[in-house]
């Protein structure tokens, strides 16, 4: 794995998956939300997930849309910001 924290992600509220997100904009691992993980070619990284990590990324991606609308919590122009490589 190059991402072992991944491992350690639930997600179980809105504000679980704006941490999340924040993680995913620090390792350069944003995607379109309503993408799989398992569909991405994955290029904007220096480490590339591992299979393991894409299945662990797939795992959060369903919890992140159990826990609410992700596009809702980008409504957060700070957040928003990060999510489109912004400040």
């Amino acid at each position: 794995m190059q991402y072992p924290e991944l491992k350690a992600w639930k997600i179980r509220n809105a504000d679980d998956g704006k941490a999340y997100i924040r993680w995913l904009v620090a390792n350069k691992l944003t995607f379109h939300f309503d993408d799989s993980p398992e569909d991405i070619i994955w290029s904007g990284t220096d480490k590339k997930p591992t299979p393991e990590d894409v299945a662990e990324l797939s795992r959060i991606h369903d919890e992140l849309w159990g826990a609410g609308d992700p596009w809702a919590w980008l409504e957060d122009q700070e957040l928003w910001n990060l999510y489109m490589g912004g400040e």
